[in-house]
């Protein structure tokens, strides 16, 4: 083989394995970030993302308001229906109060079977951040009348809905164990 045209196709060879490389490792990274999109909001995805090393446990002190909504008699409601009907219904009322959440800059800590639980202040806190809860509060109430025909076209029922508020101090980090993590918050607020 000519020496000077192997020695030329190495840098060839190299760019292009690196651009291979680069192109499949950046489409498994969006992969993995559309499938934490169903799992953490937005802000908190990109907070991961611009800090991995804050996926460890522990936490720390922040002013935060909570949001805690339910469904006023989901128990009745639920023992009345077949599970797949159930299911429809709430998953469709889950989303539109999520949207509704995310929206006005809340993040969706947890489902509580019917119960949504939101906060607001963290990871990235705003002056605002109670308002912004309250907000979403009122728009819950609007959304739900408008999405309730719906819902009793799936279940035959229409939803009520609770909704609190409380802002102060809480612990707001990673909880759990080295294996599964949930960033959440946590004391009396």
């Amino acid at each position: 083989y000519p020496v000077v045209a192997v020695i030329l196709t190495l840098p060839l060879c190299l760019a292009a394995s690196m651009l291979f490389r680069n192109l499949v490792v950046d489409r498994e990274k969006n992969a993995v970030k559309n499938i934490f999109k169903s799992y953490v909001a937005p802000h908190v995805l990109a907070e991961l993302m611009d800090n991995p090393d804050s996926l460890m446990l522990g936490g720390k002190k922040s002013k935060v308001s909570v949001l805690f909504s339910d469904i006023r008699g989901f128990t009745t409601i639920s023992e009345q229906l077949d599970p797949q009907v159930l299911i429809l219904g709430l998953n469709h009322y889950l989303s539109e109060m999520t949207k509704t959440v995310l929206d006005n800059s809340g993040m969706i800590d947890k489902f509580i079977g019917d119960a949504v639980m939101a906060i607001w202040g963290a990871p990235v806190p705003h002056e605002d951040d109670s308002r912004r809860a309250v907000t979403a509060a009122v728009l819950m109430e609007s959304v739900l009348e408008r999405i309730n025909p719906k819902i009793k076209e799936y279940t035959g029922h229409t939803f009520a809905i609770g909704v609190g508020i409380n802002t102060g101090d809480a612990t707001l980090g990673n909880i759990g164990s080295e294996n599964k993590l949930d960033y959440t918050v946590i004391g009396d607020t």
